[in-house]
């Protein structure tokens, strides 16, 4: 990983960035408990740079169906890398890809287990059949986190993939920046 990050700053880096630290905020409902999506609603809405933390496939969903609403919105192209591109949890966003494309947002989807079989995949179909580019990796020479990023600035990228841990933002261009070119690279390797 560390040869395609040349001169970008490194993705640990991105999880033991100090600056990070306690930027991340809770929102409250209206009952006055801890909500999420709340949370999620505030940062997206207002473009917040806050960094969100999550850790749960509810969790996960909702961040990235929200990032694919702004990409419907503002036209905004969207890159993903996943392992095994879970037909259950992408499953649940194949609506959302699809009015994605249907808005003119560019996706491109790479995929990094040679053994995934994208034939039945409802989320891989809806990008191919609607002109968009899926990715599959041959070898399992590539390591990569998995993430989702929309535009340069809004991304939700995975800090343990096993325990669904994340980190998000709905406007950070330094990390938005970064995954950009990462995503580029990791594409160049694949191709």
């Amino acid at each position: 990983m560390r040869r395609l990050l040349k001169g970008v700053i490194s993705l640990s880096q991105l999880y033991s960035n100090s600056s990070l630290e306690g930027k991340a905020m809770g929102v409250f409902s209206k009952d006055g408990k801890d909500s999420f999506e709340a949370l999620v609603e505030k940062c997206r809405s207002k473009r917040l740079p806050t960094i969100i933390y999550n850790a749960s496939k509810d969790h996960a969903e909702a961040l990235c169906k929200n990032l694919l609403q702004v990409a419907v919105e503002e036209r905004k192209d969207v890159r993903i890398v996943s392992g095994n591109l879970d037909s259950d949890f992408y499953g649940r966003m194949e609506a959302d890809v699809r009015k994605a494309l249907e808005t003119g947002c560019k996706v491109d989807l790479i995929v990094l287990n040679a053994e995934t079989d994208l034939s039945n995949n409802a989320f891989a179909k809806a990008v191919r059949q609607m002109n968009g580019n899926v990715l599959q990796q041959s070898t399992g020479r590539i390591v990569s986190p998995h993430f989702m990023l929309v535009g340069k600035e809004l991304f939700r990228i995975e800090k343990d993939h096993e325990q669904a841990k994340a980190i998000a933002s709905f406007n950070n261009p330094d990390i938005g920046e970064t995954l950009f070119k990462y995503f580029d690279e990791v594409k160049a390797q694949i191709k």
